[in-house]
């Protein structure tokens, strides 16, 4: 309570701030400056207030304060609670479901000092200005994807912070609360809250979607507050002039949308009624009070004096990418051959651009080629056709950024490289023209001189321009997981490939190449290649074509290997499996959770069992995750998960 009885102390109340009329019961006007039950710093405006600054008394709801039960009429408005309306109708019916607090603030708060944080201003005119403080929070918005999100969290990768967020309150006042999550989602450290409304399909939410009974995910985010006394302020309200804001001159707010719904006001006299507790901390209130939900209490001990938040859970390689193709960062992705390099940027970036390098490459096929016109007496620049792919593509979707790949870049020589330094540095072909789409992300790739014999060093204007640099591990599990997701009805790789490198992980995933007696040499690539030949051979092997692929001795392993059958989603359906079948070796254990992966929806409660019984809680998390990869899936495990909320 400490943190938040500073901010109370710096709130301006509203007896000090402004003469404000209030309305008794009766509706006649009091005299706030000497009614000692309004000293409150948070309020209500009364009707009479609102109807002297000529103020309209609807708003936009939020979807949180949608999904609590707000109502709105066809167009999506509300009427905000004033205290007029805190009184029951002649059928006993409640007016409004949305609550706007109305706060005023001394000028001090507006210090980048001040526990707020910092701040922002949107100044349209001198009459329409909003503020937005960093930390003074609420769920807002709903995020689309919730099925996502439910994977993230399912995946451990969306965790509690310990706060929550009121959604209804009892008859006694007390607040029924929704949990806060926080984790990495779209390359950002974001919070949500996840909520499941009773359901009103007449209302819908910013985005379109309907309200149904099921489970959604609301951002929380900064509150986005209109300055109401803005006309009466200086001219240019910005963080560097606050000091001249009279600490008497208060600065009255209010936020933009309705933000609050589900809070009992009903009351027939709004000075002893919950809306005011709540919003001002009284009574059972003072650790449950709005401030208490809306101040971000996150401990400023963890900022640095730079005001960074230093996140100790790390990013996967992916996310890493994700988050640099987001942000249009140029990066160079080092890794043994076969590591899948081009695979992760084609993954995210389907329609990707490649620049394919290699000794010998003509000069033209990066940089274009100069033509004379005998007749004209000219020379006109033809652009590579990669440059007129990445113009095409990037020009279709400007909203999103695309991938001009650079592939090989240090498996060709210094000559070769220097053809793509002004891309690189300049963004450019030459410096002067064939400028890159604003949208377009540079990504490069190749070898390490101590991986590949044909990989050259990278000189070092080239290395350093790049802004980041991120070498790919030999990551099994990684592979065996992107190796697992559907591709036209079947896994990536098949099952019998994934099982095998699981069992014999080390010896078998990658080996080195032996130039003196050249055998085999396998890579994650290699095993991919094995895959499409079973899979091109109707699950039909040969000894002959495991063979050239993967050594005799290796073949021979595989084939013995292939006549012990797996334990099949049929098995677990029909128990017919002892516990002789079940793997132990770690790496095993995940490819046949992997390869239950295909079950359907039937199949699915019974295959969860098995996993959770025999694979482990960390394994059945990560086969969720990855099972609810379409809408339907989702709503349908969620369902399986939590029955009882899904009734709501």
């Amino acid at each position: 309570m400490s943190d938040i009885k500073e901010i109370q102390e710096q709130l301006y109340t509203a007896t000090l701030s402004v003469s404000i009329p209030q309305t008794n019961e009766q509706g006649m006007v009091t005299n706030a400056t000497t009614d000692k039950k309004m000293k409150d710093q948070i309020f209500i405006d009364t009707d009479f207030a609102l109807e002297k600054r000529g103020r309209t008394d609807i708003v936009k709801p939020t979807d949180f304060a949608l999904a609590c039960g707000a109502a709105v009429d066809k167009n999506g408005n509300s009427s905000f609670v004033i205290r007029k309306f805190a009184q029951k109708g002649k059928e006993g019916e409640v007016n409004s479901k949305i609550i706007n607090p109305h706060i005023c603030l001394k000028g001090s708060a507006l210090s980048p000092k001040y526990y707020f944080g910092f701040y922002k201003i949107d100044q349209k005119s001198k009459e329409d200005r909003t503020i937005t403080f960093e930390k003074f929070v609420w769920p807002q918005k709903v995020y689309s994807d919730s099925f996502k999100l439910d994977g993230l969290m399912q995946g451990g990768k969306l965790n509690k912070t310990g706060r929550s967020f009121p959604y209804a309150f009892d008859k006694n006042g007390t607040p029924l609360c929704c949990d806060e999550y926080l984790g990495i989602v779209d390359g950002k450290m974001r919070k949500f809250v996840r909520f499941t409304p009773k359901g009103n399909k007449a209302i819908t939410f910013s985005d379109g979607q309907k309200i149904e009974a099921k489970p959604y995910w609301f951002e929380v985010t900064p509150i986005v507050w209109r300055i109401d006394n803005a006309k009466d302020l200086i001219e240019d309200l910005s963080t560097r002039n606050y000091t001249r804001i009279p600490n008497k001159t208060a600065v009255e707010i209010i936020p933009e949308m309705g933000i609050m719904s589900g809070i009992p006001f009903d009351e027939t006299d709004y000075y002893s009624s919950n809306v005011r507790k709540f919003l001002n901390g009284y009574e059972n209130y003072e650790n449950n009070g709005f401030l208490n939900y809306a101040i971000d209490p996150e401990d400023t001990k963890l900022k640095s004096k730079f005001t960074v938040v230093v996140e100790d859970k790390d990013l996967t390689i992916d996310e890493q990418l994700k988050f640099y193709i987001d942000h249009n960062f140029s990066i160079m992705l080092h890794g043994k051959s076969g590591v899948g390099k081009s695979r992760r940027v084609k993954d995210i970036d389907p329609d990707c651009v490649m620049i394919q390098l290699r000794d010998g490459i003509l000069p033209e096929e990066v940089i274009g080629k100069t033509a004379y016109n005998d007749d004209t007496r000219e020379s006109s620049w033809i652009e590579p056709t990669w440059y007129t792919r990445i113009k095409e593509v990037c020009g279709k979707d400007p909203k999103h950024n695309h991938v001009l790949f650079i592939d090989e870049i240090t498996n060709v020589r210094q000559y070769e490289q220097s053809l793509v330094y002004h891309i690189v540095l300049d963004r450019s072909i030459d410096g002067n023209q064939g400028k890159l789409p604003d949208n377009c992300v540079v990504i490069a790739a190749g070898n390490d001189p101590e991986e590949s014999d044909a990989a050259s060093p990278m000189v070092e204007p080239l290395y350093r321009r790049f802004n980041a640099h991120i070498t790919l591990p030999l990551d099994l599990k990684d592979w065996l997981e992107w190796g697992s997701k559907e591709v036209d009805g079947k896994p990536r790789i098949h099952p019998l490939v994934a099982a095998f490198v699981a069992a014999h992980h080390e010896k078998v995933f990658y080996t080195k190449y032996d130039k003196e007696k050249p055998d085999y040499a396998i890579d994650p690539r290699g095993w991919e290649q094995l895959s499409n030949i079973i899979y091109n051979n109707n699950g039909v092997i040969r000894e002959s074509l495991i063979a050239n692929k993967i050594g005799k001795q290796n073949a021979k392993s595989f084939l013995t290997f292939a006549k012990v059958p797996l334990i099949s989603i049929e098995d677990i359906m029909y128990d017919n499996y002892s516990a002789s079948d079940i793997p132990t070796d770690i790496n095993a254990k995940y490819a046949l959770m992997l390869s239950l992966r295909i079950a359907t929806m039937e199949e699915v409660g019974k295959v969860r069992e098995f996993i959770g019984k025999f694979l482990g809680r960390e394994h059945l998390a990560t086969f969720d995750s990855l099972w609810a990869d379409t809408d339907e899936k989702a709503i349908f495990l969620d369902r399986l998960i939590n029955p009882q909320e899904s009734e709501m």
